[in-house]
Order: structure tokens, then C-alpha cells, then sequence
């Protein structure tokens, strides 16, 4: 996944705490705007399943709020998912996918974690 990819589910993760403080300000069109923004990073982040969430939570802030807040909720938990995945099976440096267990980067050679040379584990 490339570090945009990654940049844009960051920012829709925290977009969506945005939505949550508007909708809990009653400020509905203003989340509903909101909501556009994050399902254009979703898409931009190549994750159309997501991006399509958003119209399901559009129609619920007009019916029901509360359902609405937990919608936004649990795909904040996919999103955040999703980062974790990610983060985990690439190296921090070059961004290149690293087997688990590595203690080196394969294609640039940096270190994957900070090594406890005393102890020599990672």
C-alpha cells in the first residue's frame, strides 16, 4: 500500500471523528459535508466497499442519529483495521513488503524495529 493510500485512510479515520463531534452538535449538513470528504479519501485509498458505507450513514443522520453514530463508529474500527494490516507487513522506511519476523528490510536494508542490543531481541 502506498504511503498515499495510507495518508488518506489516516485522514478519513479522522475525518470521521469530525462527523461524531458535528452530529453530536446537531449540526447534521455540516457531517453530511463532512461524509463527502471521507468517502472521496476512501475512494482515493482504493477501498470503494468503504466509500459506499457513507451513503447508508447519509440516509440514517436524517432517520436515525444514533444508529448513524454507531455506523460511523464501526467503520472507523474497519479503517483503523485496515491501517493496522498495512502497517505491520510494510517497512517503515521504503514502504516495501516485509515477511513477519524480519528484523532487516530486504529491499533497503533499515532496520524494521528498534533492537534491544543488550538482550538482542527486537
Amino acid at each position: 500500500m502506498a504511503s498515499e493510500t495510507i495518508e488518506n485512510l489516516e485522514d478519513a479515520r479522522d475525518m470521521l471523528g469530525l462527523v461524531l463531534i458535528q452530529v453530536g452538535a446537531g449540526k447534521i449538513p455540516k457531517a453530511k459535508k463532512a461524509l463527502g470528504m471521507v468517502q472521496s479519501l476512501l475512494g482515493g485509498a482504493g477501498q470503494p466497499k468503504l466509500a459506499n458505507e457513507i451513503n447508508s450513514i447519509r440516509t440514517l443522520l436524517d432517520s436515525d442519529v444514533n444508529r448513524a453514530r454507531e455506523s460511523i463508529t464501526a467503520l472507523q474500527g474497519k479503517i483503523a483495521e485496515l491501517l493496522k494490516a498495512q502497517s505491520s507487513t510494510k517497512c517503515p522506511a521504503c514502504g516495501k513488503p516485509v515477511q513477519p519476523g524480519h528484523v532487516y528490510c530486504g529491499y533497503c536494508g533499515k532496520p524494521l524495529k528498534k533492537m534491544d542490543w543488550k538482550t538482542k531481541k527486537a
